[in-house]
């Protein structure tokens, strides 16, 4: 696994051997504004492009960041779009410690553009990576 960008919200690395970029959230995302959170989501679609990889595993164990309706909205119309364009086809989610961030993101995923990606949630890291392989 090698670490090809962090920042103080989120980690991201590349799986090159099983085609798997691997986007872990941090504790410090609870601090981000909207303009971070998209930053975010926009380099990890820069990654899917760069890297050419299919399979997705977003770690929200430690997502503080609450993704509100004009986030979701903003998801489905320019980042999901902007990921199946560039190859993502599978994502595994690690689901959050924070309720309201889980639903957050569970709603998310179940608007338009977010069912045409193969998802599913998970708990354990392994077993998300499994699924993935």
């Amino acid at each position: 696994m090698e670490v090809i960008q962090e920042t103080r919200f989120l980690k991201i690395e590349l799986d090159l051997q099983n085609n798997i970029l691997l986007e872990t959230w941090k504790k410090e995302s609870e601090e981000m504004r909207r303009e971070d959170f998209r930053t975010e989501l926009l380099n990890q679609v820069h990654a899917v492009k760069k890297y050419k990889v299919p399979n997705v595993l977003t770690d929200n164990r430690e997502l503080l960041y609450t993704i509100d309706l004009a986030d979701q909205r903003w998801m489905n119309e320019v980042a999901f779009p902007s990921f199946l364009e560039n190859g993502a086809r599978r994502i595994a989610l690690l689901l959050s410690q924070e309720i309201f961030t889980q639903v957050s993101v569970e709603q998310t995923f179940d608007e338009t553009n977010g069912r045409n990606f193969q998802q599913r949630f998970f708990t354990d890291r392994d077993l998300a990576l499994a699924w993935l392989r």
